[in-house]
């Protein structure tokens, strides 16, 4: 009797755990099913809405061409020597600017020669990068030296990562202000011709 407790207890044990393991792995495959038809009727769902917004966004973007269509049928078109100037945007000189906006006068009568969107808002800070150096120029011979100052070495980029505290030819933060557009060269120049970047102002 005790030889067949000892293999029966043993066999036992073993159909006990053949059949926990087949029982989990049955609730295992029935989670994943039921997980895959979830996910897949939830793909659905995301293609619908992709669906629903790219049609959105189309239409939305579709008024807006037509918007910007009857816009520029509306205003004047830009005259060069007297000839009506294509501008828009498959043209070849509209095509061969990169500006986003630009704008041609001439000088002596004020009449717009080529405007292509110039009433569009934009940052001056290059402008105002231009003139400072324009001022620099008139200001100093190119050698003399100018003193960076700790201020003038913190300002944000775009910039050329002046030292503090270091001394530069005036001809070389100019160049860095015209060619690189650096904040700080520009403060170091407006420092040295005015005191302080304030009253250059």
């Amino acid at each position: 009797m005790i030889k067949r407790a000892r293999i029966f207890i043993p066999l036992l044990l073993l159909i006990f755990l053949v059949s926990g393991l087949y029982s989990a792995l049955a609730s295992e495959s029935k989670r994943k099913t039921a997980t895959s038809s979830k996910s897949s009727a939830a793909l659905k769902a995301d293609r619908s809405t992709h669906r629903v917004t790219k049609n959105k966004l189309a239409k939305s973007k579709h008024r807006r061409h037509k918007a910007r269509l009857r816009a520029a049928s509306s205003r004047p078109r830009p005259v060069l020597d007297g000839r009506l100037v294509d501008d828009s945007p498959s043209s070849g000189l509209r095509r061969r600017l990169s500006a986003r906006s630009a704008i041609v006068i001439d000088a002596q009568t004020g009449e717009t020669l080529y405007a292509h969107s110039p009433d569009l808002p934009g940052q001056p800070a290059s402008t105002l990068k231009v003139l400072t150096g324009l001022l620099a120029i008139n200001h100093f011979k190119g050698s003399e030296m100018v003193e960076v100052s700790k201020r003038a070495a913190l300002m944000p980029s775009s910039k050329v990562f002046l030292q503090p505290g270091s001394n530069y030819r005036a001809n070389d933060l100019i160049n860095a202000v015209l060619l690189a557009s650096a904040n700080d060269a520009s403060v170091a120049l407006a420092e040295k011709i005015a005191g302080s970047e304030d009253v250059f102002a």
